[in-house]
């Protein structure tokens, strides 16, 4: 992360009139040339998922994550790497990788040390850990996600956790000092289904189901500002025989909404619906998701979409359109703190202030002395004059945009 040149950073306070709502996004690399067609206008957070280490400790990615993190800082979004995920490494025999690297405290050490070094060389805001499974469940998993939160918060990064709240696959795994780690939680409040319960056909992602998630983590200890409820922009599909892999029951929303195979069912505005030769299919409707962001937004949680590469990238039926207008309409603030962090501000001789973006795409800055008079106020350029300026403390109002802003009180 870039620091500041000469400036002593004395506080960054994030404002607004209204809420501050953490949006956090996954995107995987099976979509990854569908990056530019993500509305990062209302998103805080995007989440590259997964990376997962080779048998020494080396994370791999196989995207471009310097791509990624360049064009989501010019979307004033924050560029997390998300580690885990819900395949071989938490359910299958990959999960071993796991326990030899954390198997002991010096390997556990060696493992986040080259977790750093890949999270500093691609300029990352931060980490999520969405380790899941049988990877939960082994011995040192909260030795291993304690220190790599100490580490990263030594480096002024974020930690963040994304995990179902439950007692087979989830929080119930992550113990109390675990959990205070996280800078905040996000509730798988969806999936849950497959051929082990094929049969009983449950719908694991209603409106009930994630308050009864985001009110497990509140009641454990965590502030209600800190926990993301979670949201699926995919269907769950019960076929009439059974299917053999658990992907076989998942369909985008986007395939869903373009499907003719159940009649004059309107997919936006259902949650269940059933096929022609009687398949069930559970999905939240358009009035579903804006019940569930209501609950969120008056209790100032934030909000996870699952994922946002399974919305449609055309518009007409494409929910995170209606969404974005859905918090246009409530005035949300999206909370992106912590990109502070990549701004630059520098004294010159001649009492000029030298400005870096750090990649930002900045709308206009206003500049206050210590008497609060504006002495700036413009669309920033490489060199701020301002006249008369001598230094000492001034505060300086960012605007990234309609519904991202930020204040930051420095001495130059």
């Amino acid at each position: 992360m870039k620091k500041n040149l000469v400036a002593v950073l004395i506080t960054f306070v994030w404002f607004t009139a209204y809420s501050q709502i953490k949006v956090v996004g996954y995107f995987p690399t099976s979509h990854w040339n569908n990056l530019y067609q993500v509305d990062l206008d209302h998103l805080s957070h995007l989440c590259a998922s997964f990376a997962n280490p080779t048998e020494d400790g080396e994370l791999f990615f196989d995207q471009d994550l310097s791509t990624f993190v360049s064009a989501v800082h010019r979307g004033n979004v924050k560029a997390i790497l998300s580690i885990g995920g819900g395949g071989d490494y938490s359910w299958g025999d990959k999960h071993k990788i796991y326990e030899k690297l954390w198997e002991s405290e010096a390997s556990r050490t060696d493992f986040v040390h080259k977790i750093m070094n890949f999270v500093r060389k691609h300029k990352l805001d931060g980490l999520d850990n969405d380790i899941e499974g049988f990877a939960m469940k082994l011995t040192n998993f909260n030795a291993f996600s304690q220190e790599l939160g100490d580490s990263l918060h030594a480096s002024s990064l974020e930690y963040s956790m994304a995990v179902g709240v439950d007692a087979w696959i989830g929080e119930a795994y992550v113990n109390d000092t675990t959990l205070k780690k996280f800078d905040f939680v996000s509730t798988m409040s969806y999936g849950g289904v497959g051929d082990w319960n094929w049969d009983k056909r449950p719908d694991e992602g209603t409106y009930d189901k994630m308050v009864s998630d985001v009110t497990k983590l509140i009641s454990r200890g965590m502030d209600s500002h800190q926990v993301c409820g979670g949201i699926p922009f995919y269907a769950v599909e019960f076929p009439k025989t059974k299917q053999s892999t658990y992907w076989m029951y998942n369909q985008k929303n986007c395939k869903v909404y373009n499907r003719s195979d159940y009649g004059n069912i309107n997919a936006l505005h259902a949650d269940t619906i059933v096929t022609r030769d009687s398949s069930v299919i559970y999905i939240n409707s358009l009035e579903t998701y804006y019940k569930k962001m209501d609950y969120l937004f008056e209790k100032g949680s934030g909000l996870m979409i699952w994922q946002v590469a399974y919305d449609c990238s055309t518009p007409g039926s494409n929910v995170m359109d209606y969404i974005a207008k859905y918090m246009d309409e409530k005035k949300i603030s999206i909370d992106v703190s912590g990109l502070e962090s990549l701004l630059s501000f520098e004294r010159t001789p001649k009492n000029e202030i030298l400005f870096r973006s750090g990649g930002l795409k900045i709308r206009k800055l206003i500049i206050r002395n210590i008497d609060k008079n504006i002495i700036y106020e413009g669309k920033p350029s490489r060199k701020l004059k301002i006249e008369n300026f001598q230094g000492g403390e001034i505060f300086v109002e960012i605007i990234l945009g309609d519904n991202k802003k930020t204040t930051n009180n420095l001495r130059l």
